[in-house]
């Protein structure tokens, strides 16, 4: 998934999630890397819990000569291998993020096109997240 996509409005995630939304904080209507997000993980009784988080398993850095990390996305069939990505695979902490549609370039044209990918009934869908 790219980093970039449209977070679904408060007033939509308790039908979407079942997850109550009266005690969270607002976020933007579009949401990249280290900007605020809405995040349905499972509470301490197993029920939907929705919460306000950074989008992102660490914020966005650079390192010594310029190099850039990024783990935004990870590949399944080696997500329990990578050291980004393994311990809270094998912890299980997981969750959804509901979205509306996400950011991808398309490149038909030659140039990048920024298109939004969504559902076909313009429905709020979630994503799975680590």
């Amino acid at each position: 998934m790219c980093v970039n996509y449209k977070p679904t409005p408060k007033s939509i995630i308790t039908a979407l999630t079942g997850a109550d939304t009266s005690a969270t904080p607002d976020w933007p209507e579009e949401t990249w890397q280290d900007y605020a997000a809405p995040v349905v993980r499972a509470g301490l009784e197993g029920e939907p819990e929705l919460i306000v988080g950074t989008y992102g398993m660490m914020p966005r850095r650079k390192l010594q000569g310029g190099l850039q990390i990024s783990t935004m996305n990870a590949r399944a069939e080696t997500i329990g291998e990578k050291r980004s990505y393994a311990g809270p695979w094998r912890a299980m902490q997981t969750c959804l993020l509901p979205m509306h549609w996400f950011y991808e370039p398309n490149y038909e044209g030659g140039r990048p096109q920024r298109w939004a990918i969504g559902m076909a009934d313009d429905q709020p869908f979630c994503v799975a997240g680590l």
